[in-house]
């Protein structure tokens, strides 16, 4: 076997070797801030809501992730059929922290009280996020599920989401790259040898 043909195959070793790396490194860390209300504390009549960071989390692989970011739990004083109605605002700081990059975002959203339901407590929510810093993700809005107070087997808690997409390089993608760049090097020694 030739030095070149040697050189070629390690110069793919090497770079599935990246590749591999860049999938099996891919991970991150989401840490968020107390969350933030208007109005604070977050009472609308005889009904009230709390909002707690759900703990962050981490995620190992270059997959989407869905984290539930913020707790929200209700209380109500109001028998249902209930008429408290109104809207909450929230703010939320989200760092994602690990490969590939250190990004932060605000999370922000409004939780809407609706009025004359049997339960007790209905309420709708929006979201937004908004990127302040950074770079190396994607996060997106993923939903509210409606916490409340319940009965009988007592009051449930919900939440409000968010989608992360990690911007990872892919695999097939660097071992592209990296065989273009055996190529030209293998070309590069040809061409010495000539001289």
């Amino acid at each position: 076997m030739t030095f070149r043909r040697l050189f070629t195959l390690a110069g793919l070793a090497a770079a599935l070797l990246i590749a591999t790396g860049a999938s099996s490194q891919a991970a991150y860390t989401l840490t968020q801030s107390i969350v933030t209300t208007t109005p604070s504390p977050a009472v609308l009549g005889g009904t009230t809501f709390t909002f707690t960071p759900s703990g962050g989390g981490s995620q190992s692989g270059s997959t989407t992730s869905n984290f539930n970011t913020i707790d929200v739990g209700v209380s109500s004083t109001t028998a249902p059929p209930a008429f408290d109605t109104g809207t909450i605002n929230y703010s939320q700081t989200l760092i994602f922290t690990g490969s590939p990059g250190t990004e932060t975002f605000s999370f922000n959203g409004t939780i809407t009280l609706l009025t004359g339901n049997t339960g007790g407590v209905a309420s709708t929510g929006t979201g937004t996020v908004t990127q302040i810093s950074g770079s190396g993700y994607q996060v997106f809005f993923a939903g509210y599920a409606p916490p409340s107070p319940g009965s009988g087997s007592g009051p449930t808690v919900g939440n409000l989401s968010i989608l992360v997409i990690p911007a990872v390089p892919e695999p097939a993608s660097v071992v592209m790259m990296g065989s273009g760049l055996v190529g030209v090097v293998g070309l590069g020694l040809r061409r010495m040898r000539k001289a």
